[in-house]
């Protein structure tokens, strides 16, 4: 019979199972047991086996706060450290009851284990045992556990402090879109999480100082009780009753302080570390044994030390152990600097020789370049604190998600041709805009106008040239932020302005990234989602030429093209019918109508927009003329001027409301429309009546008329 039979067989397998399905009833049962060892009377024997339990506790718990690399991953030390130490009194007092009622019968009446702890720290000499139980309980109380108390209330009150400003912070990252939703929420629970876990520790530490000062009460009570007992009842004689009884509680003391100083421990090693890369092991090792030199200087010290007397054999094994170490790392920092030093010769000699010309590298061109100035590297080197490439991957992996558009990876690179504090935007090889900020400051993005519009209500170093999200913004040092705050604006790191600004113009640029080859990946990987589609109407109907026609022009007002098997299925079918292309696209949108009007709707569930006046409609429709290259608006300057500055101002009486730039038209004029606005308004939609879903809810908040007020020239300059 194997072993793990015999353990299904005994049953053992199946109390298992039970205790992992119930734990919270398994800790009550755990909970009750230790209330009535404080009650019922124990054999000898079974407080040794709950002593012997009790230190295997106490070392497992000292060496998994060792272990940790943050003091959250132990976030349940408190409340363990509450029962454990509630364990442990109860088996003082279970030991205490067989000291002072069994001591007369021998030494072993408290138990193999009390009485080795007994006779084994203080040997024959009861003044020894009693030196030594004080001097660990004065460790535990005086050293370990007040300093640990300490370090306790000053965490505490600085995690208190810091929660609005990291609040703060996880709010300006989730209105950027920088992190989404769930991620903001596991921050907020962490940061909650620190707040209560030093609350918590601080308030544990006081009971293992109670602990520390019932162990030094017991003590006391066993011996003055246990002479008592002796004299008054067991006949013995004042050194008699003091050599049983006291070895007795210096046992029972020592068995008890020695697992209550190692949770005292654990507790302080919880409180004092940091938030650190790796193990507390790894981290002493690498950091103490950083410097060759200090080790030299220790050897050094210790052979100056051998005229005094101490022992010289040890003086000798312990200076050469560290000059050892030392001449060990020195050789590791000295080959680590002969690499360094030869690959920068080796890079100065290649720039030195006349370089050979590349054709293929001087021809490449990067799709999407980021260079800054040398005062912005902290920002991409991560062991200074840079998280600028995390952002632009987040910033890529959002990018996917919201439009469907398969983002080519950002090169980031030092410019010398752009000022220290400035960065600049290349796509395929084009420079795009240059924009400076400040390094160590934060993006202040006005949102509300009214309490920024007196001057100097908020000190700033300049004004942000960065257009992000419609708002305004000013550069502003770190010790404006919380006045900034105040004042009703949302606050960006230069690493997620960088990131929220690429993504912007990604967005206002992405039909040109997605080229020739992104179409064939995306048929290639609809192809294993629904390959009878793609065979149907690719290449016979649909050409991959035109499939990228279709999705650039879809990617050009905004729309995800994630749905691609819809697109497709609607773009085929369209073509087979031999539609013109305006009519293709409109087909296309009106295949996404749900999606279109779903990403516009408000917190109300509402579709909020404008429409045009029929007769505006019919004016626009008429001018509508057949090209060579399709259908062309052909309206005269002052039509085009005039429909875009009154509709622009029903637009903007829309957003004041609070609400998204949205016009409803009919389908024949709808693209034409979107050509005339959709470069003056940012952020502007354009939806067919078609094109909003039957269950969606549209509130109408005005009308362009045909009948339209003549401009001044200040409106046509606008």
């Amino acid at each position: 019979m194997s072993a793990h039979e015999m353990l299904r067989s005994s049953g053992a397998h199946s109390l298992w199972g039970r205790i992992k399905a119930q734990p919270d009833l398994f800790f009550g049962v755990i909970l009750i047991s230790i209330l009535l060892v404080l009650l019922v009377p124990l054999p000898p024997g079974l407080v040794d086996t709950l002593l012997i339990f009790n230190i295997t506790i106490s070392l497992v718990v000292l060496m998994t706060a060792s272990s940790v690399k943050r003091p959250l991953d132990f976030s349940v030390f408190p409340s363990l450290l509450l029962v454990v130490t509630f364990f442990r009194l109860s088996l003082n007092i279970a030991t205490t009851r067989l000291i002072l009622g069994n001591a007369a019968k021998g030494p072993e009446a408290a138990g193999k284990v009390v009485q080795t702890f007994g006779s084994f720290v203080g040997g024959d000499n009861l003044v020894v045992g009693f030196v030594v139980f004080t001097v660990i309980v004065l460790v535990q109380f005086v050293v370990i556990t007040r300093g640990a108390t300490r370090v306790s209330e000053v965490a505490a009150r600085f995690q208190l402090d810091a929660m609005p400003g990291k609040q703060l912070s996880i709010d300006g990252d989730l209105a950027a879109k920088l992190i989404d939703q769930e991620t903001a929420s596991q921050r907020r629970q962490e940061v909650a999480g620190e707040a209560d876990f030093y609350g918590s520790m601080d308030g544990a530490s006081k009971f293992v100082r109670g602990d520390a000062v019932a162990g030094i009460v017991i003590m006391v009570v066993n011996i003055l009780g246990g002479i008592g007992i002796g004299i008054f009842y067991h006949e013995l004689s004042f050194g008699q009753a003091l050599e049983v009884f006291g070895r007795l509680t210096i046992g029972d003391g020592l068995v008890s302080q020695v697992p209550a100083l190692m949770v005292s421990i654990a507790a302080a090693l919880l409180v004092t570390r940091s938030v650190a890369s790796e193990h507390l092991g790894r981290d002493l090792g690498r950091q103490i044994f950083s410097n060759d030199w200090i080790l030299f200087i220790a050897g050094f010290f210790l052979w100056l030390l051998l005229p005094t007397g101490l022992p010289v054999p040890m003086l000798l094994v312990t200076s050469a152990a560290c000059v050892f170490c030392g001449f060990v790392l020195r050789r590791e920092r000295l080959e680590k600097e002969n690499q360094e030093r030869f690959a920068r010769q080796s890079e100065e000699s290649s720039q030195a020789r006349v370089p050979v010309v590349d054709v293929k590298t001087l021809m490449k061109v990067e799709t999407l370049e980021l260079q800054i100035g040398y005062r912005l590297g902290a920002l991409q080197d991560r062991d200074r604190g840079g998280d600028l490439l995390e952002r632009l991957a987040k910033m890529r992996q959002r990018l996917a998600v919201d439009l469907g558009l398969p983002v080519p990876s950002v090169k980031v690179s030092d410019s010398n041709e752009i000022g220290s504090r400035e960065y600049c935007f290349k796509l395929r090889g084009s420079q795009l805009g240059t924009w400076e900020i400040v390094p160590g400051g934060s993006l202040a993005l006005q949102k509300d106008e009214e309490r920024l519009a007196a001057p100097g209500n908020l000190p700033f170093e300049f004004k942000s040239s960065i257009n992000l999200v419609g708002s305004s913004g000013f550069w502003i040092s770190d010790a404006m932020a919380e006045k900034a705050h105040e004042a009703g604006c949302q606050l960006l790191s230069p690493s997620s302005a960088i990131a929220l600004h690429l993504e912007n113009s990604i967005r206002g640029h992405a039909p040109e990234l997605l080229t020739h080859e992104c179409v064939s990946r995306i048929l290639d990987d609809l192809k294993e989602k629904s390959p009878s589609l793609v065979e149907e109407f690719v290449p016979d109907l649909v050409k991959p030429r035109q499939l990228q026609k279709v999705l650039q022009d879809l990617l050009l007002e905004g729309v995800s093209i994630r749905d691609t098997e819809t697109i497709l299925e609607s773009t085929g079918s369209s073509f087979s019918e031999n539609l013109k292309y305006e009519k293709v696209l409109a087909e296309v949108r009106r295949s996404l109508s749900r999606a279109l009007s779903s990403a516009r709707l408000e917190t109300d569930g509402q579709l909020h927009a404008i429409i045009l006046d029929p007769e505006l409609e019919n004016l626009v429709e008429s001018r509508i003329i057949e090209t060579v290259d399709g259908e062309m608006l052909s309206l005269e300057a002052m039509e085009r001027e005039q429909i875009r500055a009154h509709t622009s101002e029903k637009l903007t009486e829309l957003r004041a409301a609070g609400h998204k730039s949205v016009v409803l038209c009919r389908s024949g004029i709808r693209r034409h429309l979107w050509k005339l606005l959709g470069t003056r308004v940012p952020g502007l939609s354009v939806l067919a009546y078609e094109e909003v879903g039957e269950d969606i809810k549209v509130e109408l908040h005005g009308t362009v008329d045909k009948e339209m007020a003549p401009l001044n020239s200040e409106a046509l300059q606008e």
